[in-house]
């Protein structure tokens, strides 16, 4: 073989190298405008979605705390939720019989330290209640958690629950809010 020969082979494979690494830069592309158009289809659907169920659901279950094997619920700020096993199963035979409406339950017990410490439960007589909605008589001063329940998934707090942190906290100033929103997922203020 002479110097031409090498050279034109040289050339040939640089050739090849190059049009193997457009065709990598072709697939990258692909895949990114791929991955792209299912994101923009994803949040699309979010905001079309009427009232912006979707969206609002996954707030809920990002922001929302789910029960552990111990009954125990850990709280961004370091505290902790602990039912005694008894109070858990009525609470929870509770949000399966109350599914056509939302309902109010005052969680009694105590805090020790940063946990929470859920001993009993009682409901306070109801004075209006539907799917979407529920008014109640406030809780007494054994309540740690005045707790209500939310249509399935919907994990989030409207500003008139927030609000009644204030009116939970003159009668226990340990007392904190509380929804359930399905069997083993639940939200508070604190």
């Amino acid at each position: 073989m002479n110097v031409e020969d090498d050279l034109k082979n040289a050339k040939i494979e640089i050739k090849e190298i190059d049009e193997e690494e457009e065709l990598r830069k072709l697939k990258r592309k692909k895949i990114f405008i791929a991955i792209l158009g299912i994101f923009m289809a994803v949040l699309m659907i979010t905001y079309l979605v009427p009232g912006g169920y979707v969206l609002s659901i996954l707030e809920g279950q990002a922001t929302s705390y789910k029960l552990n094997s111990d009954l125990t619920i850990d709280l961004k700020n370091g505290d902790k939720i602990i039912f005694d096993n008894s109070t858990y199963e009525q609470l929870k035979q509770m949000y399966f019989t109350e599914q056509k409406s939302e309902f109010k339950a005052c969680l009694e017990g105590y805090k020790e330290n940063s946990n929470y410490l859920v001993t009993g439960l009682y409901v306070p007589e109801t004075l209006s209640q539907s799917f979407s909605q529920v008014t109640a008589e406030l809780c007494n001063n054994s309540t740690i958690i005045s707790l209500h329940t939310h249509p399935y998934l919907h994990c989030i707090f409207s500003y008139q629950d927030i609000q009644g942190l204030d009116a939970v906290r003159k009668v226990n100033p340990d007392a904190i809010i509380g929804l359930m929103c399905e069997t083993n997922r639940f939200n508070f203020v604190y």
